[in-house]
């Protein structure tokens, strides 16, 4: 094993002790007890971790290609991570949308593996451990509104939705003998504190949608170019990369110009582009995977051995979230797309005007399908055939909410 094979496993295994809870969902026997401590401390640490790491990954001189793509991996993963402690995002970061915190928490809890008694006594004990998350949870909110870091008073509300559909949901938590009275003791009580946290505290604060970017918050230029190399691998200028959106947003109206000028209202409103039922919706996500699937071998060396399940979110989960998708959990189960039965369908969706950039009704499920369909780690895991050990490894943890 060379130099730098050492150091994405150093790398893989500081990023399952960082957060325990993706580590037990990939299948992984490591800590099945704790939750993400997101603590000011545990931040330190971890960020002390990823130095070291990088450093070092960055005093070899190496050779070979795939240790070079190696090397480059490793320092991207290490400097998007330390770009997230840095930015703080924690402390603002308040939406159900499940790529924050909270609300990836509670959507991973009820799927994590349960197959084993060492497992289920650690599920039992992440929920006792639930009401200490959530008050760190808290008490970091409350440090990043004193510094003027405040959330997004829609992304708020919505959160304050998505806790109110699990308090009417606890049954989703019961899945192992025991649960039951810890849901109530604990669960119950946790959830609805963070409820009432957000309702009195964050949502007086929260920005309206016309101060809802990133650059309306301390620091918020630096914090914006930090997501554009987490999110390209490259540190390109924003306003270049919005003056190009723009010039294709453009081109994209000429295209659809051949259809029509009142295009954007038909796939809006018109009630013939919206399914008709919810299980037409789901037959469609089916089959849009289905074809990206059969195409996959086209484009990919290394394709996934199980195929994507299409499944409905789980009733607590607001009409607002849109559809997302879960990596392979252990007992090599199978990696999950997952959307809202309601969403697309004759009934006009909730909040519209306040989307994710695909049309809902049946284009959008398809193009919302194949974006999280047979792909089960980042565009460059499959198609990298240089280096299997960083892309078997590395690979699930780099698309994996946090």
């Amino acid at each position: 094993m060379s130099e730098i094979d050492v150091l994405a496993d150093r790398l893989f295994d500081a990023i399952l002790d960082r957060f325990p809870v993706d580590a037990s969902l990939m299948g992984f026997d490591v800590d099945h007890e704790s939750l993400v401590d997101h603590s000011e401390e545990a931040d330190r640490r971890h960020r002390e971790r990823l130095r070291e790491l990088g450093e070092a990954a960055e005093r070899l001189e190496l050779e070979t290609l795939p240790d070079r793509i190696t090397q480059g991996i490793v320092l991207h993963e290490v400097r998007m991570q330390s770009d997230d402690l840095d930015s703080r995002q924690v402390e603002f970061g308040i939406s159900a949308n499940l790529r924050t915190t909270v609300a990836c928490t509670l959507a991973f809890l009820p799927r994590l593996p349960v197959n084993t008694p060492e497992r289920r006594a650690g599920y039992l004990e992440r929920l006792r451990r639930l009401d200490g998350f959530l008050t760190t949870m808290i008490d970091r909110h409350r440090k990043g509104f004193a510094n003027g870091r405040t959330p997004v008073k829609h992304l708020v509300e919505q959160s304050i939705e998505l806790m109110d559909g699990h308090l009417a949901n606890l049954g989703a938590f019961d899945i192992v003998e025991d649960a039951s009275e810890i849901i109530e003791q604990v669960v119950r009580p946790a959830i609805e504190n963070y409820r009432d946290f957000l309702r009195d505290e964050a949502l007086p604060l929260g920005r309206d949608a016309e101060h809802a970017g990133l650059c309306w918050l301390p620091e918020g230029d630096a914090l914006y170019r930090m997501a554009v190399h987490t999110h390209t691998t490259e540190d390109l200028d924003p306003e270049d990369l919005h003056a190009t959106g723009i010039r294709l947003i453009e081109d994209l109206k000429q295209e659809f110009a051949q259809y029509g000028d009142d295009v954007f209202d038909r796939i809006r409103n018109d009630p013939a582009l919206r399914h008709r039922s919810a299980e037409e919706m789901l037959d469609g996500a089916r089959r849009a995977v289905a074809k990206a699937e059969a195409a996959a071998p086209q484009w990919f060396r290394t394709l996934p051995d199980r195929k994507c399940v299409i499944e409905e979110a789980p009733a607590a989960v607001p009409a607002h979230v849109p559809p997302h998708y879960f990596p392979r959990g252990g007992g090599r189960q199978p990696a999950r797309h997952v959307l809202r039965q309601h969403q697309g369908t004759a009934e006009p969706p909730q909040n519209r005007g306040r989307g994710h950039g695909v049309p809902r009704g049946r284009a959008g499920s398809s193009l919302r399908a194949l974006q999280a369909g047979p792909a089960q780690g980042p565009p460059h895991r499959a198609a990298q055939g240089t280096h299997q050990r960083v892309r078997r490894r590395l690979g699930p943890v780099l698309r994996t909410p946090r």
